[in-house]
């Protein structure tokens, strides 16, 4: 026996003795007092029927249509997407090598993903087959005990196995708890408690003492706000919601098993969210934690628990994509470890349940558009986590949508707790999107070097971005260096500690000076403007700095996506993305004069992956006095007349267009009879 087995061996034992000091029903059980029949926790047997009525056309048909043809493939042993449960044994390419899921780390999610997938077809369908197939592989995962055997590497480092973290514990038993629900019916009684004496020996041996543990750490509560910690929390609850009142374990340890992972997850709201729902992990992170997430609350609220629904932390949380949504919704900024991509299955039934019809919208301009090809819906049979059958069941429920540009919603908004502030000029396919972030790192989890970083897209341009996963240095985000060096202390608390938005003017400022570990830098303030109006959004980017005196090169850096280029041939840098029809010029002012360079960023998002790199400007100013650096950035249209951009002085500037005057200063400024005493905004219209 391994030393990890005995680990378990021993839990086991300990949950055991647990239960038998128990009586099994010494109390009345709080849940589901109304009805307990399954299915239970996503829907009822009549709203499968209400479901199964609509799936003879629009979204309905084309998601169900696609379960059928991928729950088929994994039934065909001719199909390279069969599930070789007799054998156990699947290959797929996997960090650079050949692995079989029944064996490594990638089953924690490819199994049961498809195991989730067939138990769904077979209820919508009442097509045996689909029953059979679901109940093949989950019957052979327990009697075969394939747990015990996962290994291989991760990342190039051992893998222990997928009780060996919450994280692979929550993708591999998530599924689970939907199976049981769903075909509790279909299943017979000797398998049915196969089924809940492997959740409760096998994931609650591990899941429960281990949440409870972290309750001695150092880090608690913030470890709760880590992904891994959330994703095993919402797997417990679901698991123990699923077979709540069914155990010969006793009421109350079924209580304590649903009361601890609960907390998990209820904590998870103001840790990893914030009061005003921002993605502290990424906008990836973070819905991949409300996609696990969700069912579970909204299981809870059909049992007659807490609704979390209720918590302003997570009725904000989806208005965080909506205001990081880019203008061509093509997904999402990716500040953070995260990519463009993001879960969004969960904004349907967010939109039902909070009634709101933006959220329908900004479902149907992301997934919903994927209508054919490879990916359906964001659901493809790479993807980590089932799409369609929550878009099945929860997209019909939802408002008709309305775009955010009829609701009247303010164009700008804070997350105080994330450090981070979305600038908009709306929500229309060729508006503007500035996201500026400062501070705000969570307690736990992913975090970069990113304060005082700004992107901006526009249409469907990228021309300030973000480089992505795995670029964790100040360099790799739009921010500035101090003598080559960036920062080197993770800021715990937002850094935005002023932000106001007067619909023409959006301004907000970041504090990061102390985040570079350097005493000879005593302050260094980033402040933004974001102007909108009839010709066009630019911004006005202000770094206020504080040194010891002595001479310092400070370096100004933007960071551009590929194929996007970086021309120094004229006047100014220009941004160029031929493609798209787009450009940024950057006007930039300083006490010194700024010396244009040019060069390759690298970036690897993991130890196993390849080298990819892309564009960065560099713009450095030596001096020994404050830099002053001041920058108006200018998005357009390839072609359209410039405007006329005069410095005022040190931090003021002044931008003229055909119809109008822009005075925008961070100090005192004094221009075209306009008198400033400290930081503002005057637009004056020409006669």
């Amino acid at each position: 026996m391994t030393s990890h087995a005995q680990w378990l061996f021993a839990v086991i034992i300990a949950i055991a003795a647990l239960s038998a000091l128990i009586p099994a029903n010494c109390q009345e059980r709080r849940l589901y007092r109304d009805n307990s029949e399954h299915p239970r926790l996503l829907c009822t047997s009549t709203e499968l029927e209400q479901v199964r009525a609509r799936l003879g056309e629009g979204v309905e048909a084309i998601a169900y249509r696609r379960l059928l043809e991928k729950c088929d493939q994994y039934l065909d042993p001719a199909s390279p997407h069969y599930v070789n449960w007799p054998e156990r044994v699947n290959i797929i390419s996997h960090q650079g090598g050949e692995v079989n899921v029944w064996e490594t780390r990638p089953g924690a999610w490819m199994l049961t993903k498809r195991y989730e997938e067939l138990a769904w077809a077979g209820v919508l369908s009442g097509e045996q087959k689909y029953i059979e197939g679901a109940k093949n592989i989950v019957l052979t995962i327990i009697r075969e005990r394939v747990i015990d055997r996962i290994g291989g590497t991760n990342y190039g480092t051992p893998y222990k196995g997928w009780l060996a973290q919450p994280l692979d514990a929550g993708h591999s038993s998530l599924s689970l708890a939907i199976f049981y629900d769903l075909l509790y019916n279909d299943l017979t009684e000797q398998e049915r408690k196969e089924v809940r004496d492997y959740i409760i020996d096998t994931y609650f041996a591990y899941l429960y003492p281990y949440m409870q543990g972290i309750k001695d750490r150092d880090d608690y509560p913030a470890i709760l706000g880590h992904n891994f910690a959330l994703l095993g929390n919402a797997a417990g609850g679901l698991m123990a919601l699923a077979i709540y009142g069914e155990t010969d374990r006793g009421s109350e340890l079924e209580d304590a098993w649903v009361d601890l992972f609960f907390e998990g997850v209820e904590k998870y709201l103001t840790i990893g969210l914030g009061v005003d729902g921002g993605a502290m992990e990424g906008p990836g992170y973070t819905s991949a934690c409300i996609y696990n997430m969700a069912p579970l609350i909204e299981a809870m609220r059909r049992a007659g628990g807490p609704n979390l629904f209720e918590r302003p932390e997570l009725q904000k949380a989806a208005y965080y994509y909506l205001y990081e949504l880019r203008p061509n919704a093509a997904y999402f900024n990716n500040v953070n470890d995260a990519y463009f991509g993001a879960h969004c299955s969960f904004f349907p039934l967010f939109a039902s349940v909070l009634d709101d019809p933006a959220l329908t919208w900004l479902w149907e301009v992301t997934d919903g558009t994927q209508r054919e090809g490879n990916t359906i819906f964001g659901d493809s049979y790479d993807s980590w986590k089932s799409a369609l059958p929550y878009v099945i069941i929860w997209h019909a429920l939802a408002p008709q949508a309305v775009h955010p540009d009829e609701m009247d919603l303010p164009l700008s908004r804070r997350y105080s707790r994330r450090g981070m502030v979305s600038m908009r000029t709306g929500w229309d396919a060729e508006g503007c999107l500035l996201s500026f972030i400062s501070g705000g790192n969570p307690d736990r989890g992913h975090s970069q070097m990113d304060a005082n970083h700004f992107a901006i897209y526009c249409g469907a341009s990228i021309l300030a971005f973000d480089s992505g996963y795995g670029a964790r240095d100040t360099d790799d985000h739009n921010s500035l260096l101090f003598d080559g060096k960036g920062q080197t202390v993770y800021c715990r608390e937002g850094r935005i500690d002023e932000y106001d938005d007067d619909g023409s003017a959006c301004y907000a400022r970041g504090r990061a000076g102390d985040l570079y570990g350097n005493e000879a830098l005593k302050k260094l303030d980033r402040h933004i403007y974001f102007i909108r109006g009839e010709a066009g959004p630019y911004a006005v980017i202000y770094d206020e700095v504080e040194a010891d005196g002595a001479e310092h090169t400070y370096t100004w850096t933007l960071n551009v996506t590929n194929p996007n280029a970086i021309n120094l041939e004229g006047a100014r840098p220009v941004i160029v993305d031929e493609a798209n029809g787009w450009q940024l010029d950057i006007d930039l002012f300083a006490a010194a004069q700024p010396a244009f360079t040019q060069d390759l960023n690298e970036v690897q998002s993991s130890a196993v992956s390849k080298v990819q790199t892309h564009p960065r400007l560099r713009a450095d100013v030596t001096t020994s006095a404050a830099p002053e650096i001041l920058a108006v950035l200018w998005p357009h249209r390839a072609g359209a007349d410039r405007p006329q951009v005069t410095r005022i002085n040190s931090h003021a500037v002044r931008v003229e267009f055909p119809g109008y005057t822009d005075i925008i200063a961070f100090g005192p400024a004094e221009s075209d009879g306009v008198t400033l005493d400290g930081r503002g905004f005057r637009r004056l219209a020409k006669e």
